[in-house]
C-alpha cells in the first residue's frame, strides 16, 4: 500500500471522527430541555418566568427554593420547591388526585424515582404520605406533598 493511500484513508477517517463529534456536540448544546433555579416565588416573578408558563400560577406565595426544567417539545414541566411550616394552601378548584398518571423521567437527579411510569395516587399515600392534589381544571399542574415540606409539581 503507498504512502499516499494510506495518508488518504487516515485523512478520511480523521473528518469522519470530526463530523461525528460535531454532530454529538450539536445535539447536546441544542436539547430542548431547560432547567432554572430560583430562591422563591418573588424571585420567578420578577425574572418573568411565571409568564413564560414554566412555572404554575397556582404555585403557593411562600414557595421557596424552587427548580423546574421544562421540554419545550412536549411543554412537559417538572419542578420542586419547599414551604414552610405554616403549610400549603391551594385554590379551591384543585382536589385531591385519584387517576394514575404516566409520568416520563425529566432526567434530573433531584426528581425521585417513585414519581416515574406509572404513578398511583393510593400507593403515594398509603406507602409513602405522599399527598396527591390535581389542579387540572383551570391550570394544568399536578402536585405531589411530601411530609416534610417537599413538594413535586408536574405539567402533563
Amino acid at each position: 500500500m503507498s504512502v499516499r493511500r494510506v495518508c488518504l484513508i487516515v485523512t478520511s477517517a480523521a473528518v469522519c471522527l470530526i463530523v461525528t463529534f460535531a454532530a454529538v456536540v450539536m445535539v447536546l448544546k441544542c436539547s430542548e430541555r431547560s432547567e432554572s433555579h430560583y430562591s422563591n416565588l418573588d424571585d420567578a416573578k420578577l425574572r418573568g418566568d411565571l409568564d413564560k408558563g414554566w412555572i404554575p400560577a397556582v404555585l403557593p406565595n411562600n414557595a421557596e427554593h424552587i427548580r423546574e426544567i421544562h421540554d419545550i417539545d412536549t411543554n412537559e414541566t417538572w419542578g420542586v420547591f419547599q414551604v414552610r411550616s405554616n403549610g400549603i394552601k391551594f385554590p379551591n378548584h384543585c382536589m385531591a388526585g385519584t387517576e394514575r398518571l404516566t409520568i416520563f423521567s425529566p432526567r434530573v437527579s433531584w426528581w425521585p424515582e417513585y414519581l416515574t411510569g406509572e404513578v398511583r395516587p393510593e400507593k403515594l399515600s398509603a406507602e409513602r404520605e405522599v399527598k396527591v392534589v390535581d389542579c387540572r381544571g383551570t391550570a394544568p399542574v399536578i402536585f405531589f406533598l411530601e411530609p416534610q415540606g417537599r413538594v413535586f409539581f408536574w405539567t402533563p
